[in-house]
């Protein structure tokens, strides 16, 4: 069903949410259908702002002119202040022009209406408006009972609701009235216009049996009035109490819980004054807390509880929804249970007129200990929290550090801060498995590092608004630059404040950047841009006054770019290469790249490791122990397009080993989608397969991009098309193809660059040289088969003082094998070659015969200072052509700093005793020199130096 078939009372609904009549006419205006729905929520309503009152000679001209009547629309009216008794202007009854014009009127308001108002309404009510549902409160200080009795009666069939004085108990008159009211058939609801003792109160009630609904403006105590429980006569009839206000004392509190056993909602504010802080029973509330507590539904306001009632409340309310305003006194708690009753606490500044009655009292600052303590209580079940720090706060300076840590089930947030501060490891790891999907922040500063945070850390986030007054922090190539690069949010809003000390808006072109995106401000008078971005395929934005223009990718251009993270952790972890013993690979680079992904319909969201070396995806189970999986799972439960395969499989790493179950499911990269994708679930998780890291960014899996032969069980069953190989076969990426691009050694988060479906010439310098991928003999099927992204290495060579110095390939153990085969792998730290061959290569480069190694990982340790040096590794690649291709690594790639510091550091080319597999493994320490096109179609390898590395493909 499209927009415009929608039946017209879901759009009677639609309408009703939209608060700008703007907005309402332009749909009037835009569907042909839409109209009369929108007329309706045009017109039903009319408010009449300000005092002008040739508002209504607009209207009511406008009203005559058009040739269908739309005041037959009209529903409810709004006076505003047209006739309170300072500009009332009697020289024209417009009300009476309005109700000829506008007949089906139900429900009239006005803001302090004089005698005159009720005049006319009366007459009104008289000629046209004879269903009168509702006649607004009179105004205390101009009340004439007479003018108003009489509107009353004129409505006596349909009204619902009439507005009484206490004064009405006083005199013949007044009990006359409340006992004709008695024989009204729609009457629910009474308002009381002044404040009312429970004497007069209890007067009301009684000549009122029919009521059920009581608006109170005040319950006071000025006669002294004394509890006797005896004396309380309950009134069950009264199910709602509207707009109550009282100031704390015990006997008008029992009073009332006494009188109004039957409530079903309550409305009411409590005043706590200096003189009952003191008292015994102010200290405990629980009576009162039980009473408010077993009606179905209530909104209650306190002001100046004191600390030992506020934690009485949030520990027997225990709310889901929380505001805290630290340095302005107010805090603000909404309870909510299975009926959707709602509690409010608020605790206010006393000054100005807000404060009925004067205290003499000096509450003591919100402190951010005393906010943390409040979040200990009531913070395990939130759900919603609004936390609000002035600028001069002197203290709570990470307060994001703390509402993950204590709200783990917190869905919304809004904070404002003073500096948005990145998390440290420690408290990182709370942001991850938190669950919020919608983030409001609002500080004057924010450090860089903490947008990647936000990126990276926050799974389950669709809806994130920024704004932030000072970007100074991220000034670059006279650019503002915002690092969250794995995004993927559904809805984006920034605002972008310039300090008003830089003279950045002057620069002409790059004024903001977001993920490698320009932001462009077209015209500098525009200082503050406001930027809402449907954030779907987003190439370019575009800002020129207040439009923001974002320009999309086309369906010829079908190709997804994605940021690769690099991250710490104490281990890489790999799958056995080609048999069954362990092949042990240490990162003490610690150096791992991730990639953001989704599964499941809704999408439940991982970071996975990209791996080349493997083609099995697999993400944990919900069903894995907690202590073997303690990160995200996936709960297939969940997702309605969840399908089990009915197969299971295993796979051997270097420090573990995982058990699965092959399932099908939706999976996306990107904003690219394939539907019915096997992966694996991991049902067992032994090792360190799952570990969390330096930075606390976990791998929740691995995401492979080999071939379809390596699929684990692709010799006891027919392979499957991993995820890369799927979107090439259904043709939803432009060309077979994926490009990776891995970012210096040195640059940490989102340094790399995976692209499906397209290369980016931007990341490469020189011509790519294609070389084909060589296939690999299955050792339990004894067939050959594509399965790694292995190359043909034919020499090596040391280049050093313009010579070049062949390190030999042949085995000493085995004359008649050549180690030819050396399979590309992005999740392997290091390459690894054998013994022989990888002394051989560190022997000619350092010029030494005996090499320290490091006992724990068997690393080489050489002199730091070959980084610097001009000594290269070239690989001589067998091509199709007649010249192979040679690829050249520098040292500054292949020599690494050592965690312990000093002049020894590592070597990125190690080996490994107990593997019997004959394929080299070239890791990223040799990977990250090069920008590398890997060609599913061709089965061929494209390699180029990459941009900025010194690295050479010739």
């Amino acid at each position: 069903m499209s927009w415009s078939e929608l039946p017209a009372e879901i759009l009677y609904a639609i309408f009703e949410y939209i608060d700008s009549t703007e907005s309402t006419g332009q749909c009037q205006c835009a569907c042909k259908n839409w109209s009369i729905p929108a007329q309706h929520a045009l017109y039903e309503k009319l408010w009449f702002v300000g005092k002008n009152r040739e508002q209504f000679t607009k209207f009511l001209n406008c009203m005559k002119s058009h040739p269908n009547n739309r005041g037959q629309l009209v529903k409810a009216v709004h006076f505003g202040f047209s006739y309170d008794q300072r500009s009332s202007d009697m020289s024209r009854s417009y009300l009476l022009e309005l109700a000829k014009m506008c007949p089906n009127v139900e429900d009239v308001s006005a803001f302090s209406p004089n005698p005159a108002f009720y005049q006319e309404l009366a007459c009104a009510s008289i000629f046209y408006w004879k269903h009168l549902k509702g006649i607004p409160r009179p105004y205390l200080m101009c009340f004439e009972p007479i003018d108003y009795s009489i509107c009353v009666f004129q409505s006596q069939n349909s009204l619902q609701q009439v507005s009484i004085s206490r004064k009405f108990c006083l005199n013949e008159f007044g009990r006359d009235f409340l006992e004709k009211l008695n024989e009204f058939p729609c009457l629910k609801k009474v308002s009381l216009m002044d404040p009312v003792k429970p004497s007069q109160l209890d007067d009301i009630l009684q000549q009122l049996p029919r009521v059920n609904v009581l608006s109170l403006v005040n319950v006071d105590d000025l006669d002294g009035f004394k509890y006797e429980g005896s004396s309380v006569v309950p009134c069950e009839q009264i199910k709602s109490i509207e707009g109550l206000s009282l100031e704390f004392d015990e006997d008008i509190v029992k009073y009332f819980m006494e009188k109004f056993p039957k409530l079903k909602y309550l409305e009411m504010s409590v005043t706590f004054s200096g003189y009952y802080r003191n008292s015994d029973y102010y200290g405990k509330p629980s009576q009162l807390l039980k009473y408010i507590r077993d009606i179905p539904k209530y909104n209650i306001r306190m002001i100046f509880p004191t600390t030992d009632l506020i934690r009485s409340i949030l520990k027997q309310l225990k709310p889901t929804m929380f505001s805290l305003y630290l340095d302005h006194q107010k805090m603000q708690v909404t309870q909510k249970n299975s009926t959707g009753s709602t509690m409010t606490l608020v605790c206010i500044q006393p000054t100005g007129t807000a404060i009925r009655y004067p205290i003499d009292i000096t509450p003591a600052s919100i402190t951010d200990i005393q906010a943390i303590k409040t979040l200990k209580q009531c913070g395990a079940n939130l759900r919603w929290l609004r936390l609000d720090i002035t600028s001069h706060a002197r203290s709570f300076e990470s307060p994001l550090r703390d509402v993950f840590r204590l709200c783990p089930k917190l869905k919304t947030l809004h904070c404002t801060a003073k500096t948005l501060y990145k998390l440290s490891p420690d408290d990182a790891k709370y942001m991850q498995a938190s669950s919020i999907k919608s983030l409001s922040l609002d500080a004057e500063m924010a450090q860089e590092d903490a947008f990647l945070q936000l990126s990276v850390l926050l799974p389950s986030l669709k809806r994130l608004k920024v704004r932030i007054r000072d970007f100074l922090w991220y000034q670059k190539d006279e650019c503002f630059t915002l690092d969250m690069p794995s995004t993927t949010f559904e809805y984006l809003y920034l605002c972008l404040h310039e300090p008003s000390f830089d003279d950045i808006m002057n620069v002409s072109g790059k004024v903001y950047k977001l993920n490698g995106n320009f932001i462009e401000e077209c015209h500098n008078q525009s200082a503050s841009p406001d930027v809402f971005i449907r954030c779907q395929d987003i190439q370019t934005i575009s800002l020129k006054l207040a439009a923001v223009l974002p320009f999309l990718h086309t369906s010829l251009n079908r190709h997804i770019q994605l940021p690769l993270l690099k991250r710490n952790t104490g281990s890489l972890l790999k799958r056995s290469v080609g048999d069954n013993s362990t092949l042990q690979l240490y990162n003490e680079l610690k150096t791992e790249y991730l990639i953001k992904m989704s599964i499941g319909t809704p999408p439940q969201e991982f970071i996975v490791a990209f791996d080349t070396g493997s083609s099995d995806t697999w993400v944990p189970s919900v069903e894995c122990p907690k202590e073997e999986c303690t990160s995200v799972t996936f709960n297939s439960s969940l997702s309605s397009t969840f399908k089990p395969a009915n197969m299971s499989f295993n796979i051997t790493y270097g420090q573990g080993h995982i058990a699965a179950k092959y399932v099908k499911d939706t999976m996306r990269l990107g904003n690219t989608s394939v539907e019915e994708q096997m992966f694996g679930l991991a049902t067992s998780v032994g090792g360190r397969i799952i570990a969390p890291t330096d930075n606390n960014i976990t791998s929740n899996g691995i995401f492979g991009f080999g071939f379809p032969g390596l699929t684990a069980n692709s010799n006891t069953a027919q392979a499957y098309d991993p995820f890369v190989f799927s979107l090439a076969k259904k043709n939803l990426i432009s060309d077979p193809i994926f490009s990776v691009y891995l970012g210096s050694m040195n640059d940490d988060g989102w340094s790399g660059e995976l692209t499906l479906g397209a290369i980016n010439p931007k990341r490469y310098t020189g011509d790519l040289k294609y070389v084909p991928v060589q296939q690999n003999i299955d050792y339990k099927s004894n067939k050959q088969d594509y399965t790694y992204w292995s190359i043909g290495i034919q020499e090596i060579n040391i280049i050093k003082n313009n010579q070049s110095l062949s390190v030999n390939l042949t085995s000493t153990t085995n004359n008649n094998s050549t180690f030819k085969n050396a399979m590309l792998d992005t999740g392997t730290t290091y390459t690894y070659l054998t013994k022989e061959l990888s002394d051989r290569i560190v022997r000619l480069v350092t010029q030494q015969q005996t090499i320290e190694t490091d006992a724990l990982h068997g690393l080489y340790m050489v002199d730091c200072n070959l980084r610097t040096s001009q000594i290269k590794l070239e690989l001589v690649i067998a091509s199709s052509s007649s010249q192979p291709v040679r690829w050249q690594i520098d040292m500054e790639d292949l020599v690494l700093s050592s965690s312990s510091g000093g002049n020894q550091c590592g070597f990125g080319i190690t080996f490994d005793n107990n593997s019997k597999n004959s394929n080299l493994v070239i890791g990223d320490t040799i990977l990250r020199s090069s920008y590398l096109v890997f060609d599913m179609g061709q089965k061929r390898v494209g390699i180029a130096s990459a941009v900025g590395m010194k690295s050479k493909v010739t």
